[in-house]
């Protein structure tokens, strides 16, 4: 295969004028042809290959005591905020999860002997109420011994991704006194709930 370039025209500074400069031919075999492709796909491969490893850098990797939790949403980063799927969370630590489609809303419940937890969330809200029913009887009629309840505010509200109510990495911390940790040099969130 013959490539032939065209005529360059430039100024000479010692004549002062205008003169053509007619590049060489450039004369490539098939071979030659070969091994130009496969540089260039191979580039093309490496490229690729850069990208994905810079999007598997950024996803977040959350650990519950110890164990990776698996999502099928993955957690993101909204707003400078670490935002993790709740259900997931919430049912891997025992929690009752329940979404009320009327007002938007993620219901969580989980009995104890000395106490329930019961958090309330809405997909929009910046605030988690959070309420603490201590000593249970759970026979009828049932009594408790004392409620308390705190309200939580967030930077960032929860929010509905691909069906997938996520909140704050706080909420975690805040609803359930665990010990989470955030590194954010490589996106993993560590969850000491025992």
């Amino acid at each position: 295969m013959i490539l032939r370039t065209p005529h360059l025209w430039t100024t000479c500074p010692e004549v002062g004028k205008a003169i053509k400069i007619q590049k060489s031919n450039i004369i490539m075999g098939d071979d030659s042809v070969k091994k130009l492709i496969s540089v260039i796909l191979a580039c093309c491969m490496v490229l690729m290959l850069m990208q994905l490893s810079a999007v598997a850098d950024n996803e977040i990797s959350v650990y519950l005591d110890g164990e990776r939790l698996e999502f099928d949403v993955p957690p993101q980063i909204i707003d400078n905020q670490p935002m993790i799927p709740f259900r997931v969370i919430f049912e891997a630590l025992g929690f009752e999860v329940e979404w009320v489609e009327e007002w938007q809303m993620v219901r969580t419940l989980r009995y104890g002997i000395e106490y329930s937890i019961s958090i309330g969330l809405q997909i929009g809200f910046d605030t988690m109420a959070i309420t603490f029913i201590y000593a249970v009887d759970y026979v009828y009629p049932f009594t408790y011994r004392g409620v308390a309840e705190s309200i939580v505010e967030f930077d960032v509200p929860p929010m509905i991704v691909e069906n997938r109510t996520l909140v704050p990495l706080r909420a975690i911390s805040e609803a359930l006194g665990a010990e989470v940790d955030w590194c954010g040099d490589t996106h993993t969130v560590t969850i000491n709930a025992s």
